[in-house]
């Protein structure tokens, strides 16, 4: 997952499967591992606050984990979520409320931008659990174009090269 963050700390946050998360302040060109107070490895996603820039979120096999400072530091913000149960992703809603689709919980929302959750999925109408479903599928396509856009700009500047990889396969 790769978000980019604005504000007083500009610049791209990337969370890993396997190496936890790491920002950059370069536009690419150099990372640094930015995971203090961030004890998962696997990130499954990351949500950025366009209302206050620099507010990230994190999906994680242990939970959730948000971040003040653009990624450079993080806290443990779970609370509410069931105990082990993986956050698989993280979708903003409207009002402001957040959802975390964890892996075996169920759907949890939050309405103070993921201090605390509770159990969403239970409370949903019919019509408004088929709404939400849409909303959550439509933003992951733009998120999905998003990333196939950005590694096509990736491979045509070869980016990949200053890696030592000779193409944007072996680097991936």
């Amino acid at each position: 997952s790769l978000v980019y963050t604005a504000g007083a700390a500009p610049g791209i946050v990337l969370g890993t499967h396997g190496a936890g998360v790491f920002r950059s302040d370069d536009g690419a060109a150099s990372w640094a591992r930015a995971s203090t107070g961030f004890d998962a490895s696997l990130v499954a996603g990351l949500l950025a606050d366009p209302q206050a820039p620099g507010h990230l979120l994190a999906a994680a096999y242990d939970g959730v984990f948000a971040s003040g400072d653009g990624g450079a530091s993080w806290t443990n913000a779970s609370s509410g979520l069931p105990f082990g149960a993986p956050v698989g992703d993280l979708a903003r809603g409207s009002g402001g409320r957040v959802y975390a689709a964890t892996l075996g919980g169920g759907l949890f929302a939050s309405a103070d931008d993921g201090l605390t959750w509770t159990a969403r999925a239970n409370g949903l109408s019919d019509p408004d659990l088929v709404d939400e479903v849409k909303r959550l599928t439509a933003n992951e396509r733009h998120a999905t174009t998003q990333l196939i856009a950005a590694l096509g700009e990736f491979d045509a500047r070869r980016l990949y090269l200053g890696q030592g990889c000779s193409s944007l396969f072996t680097y991936c």
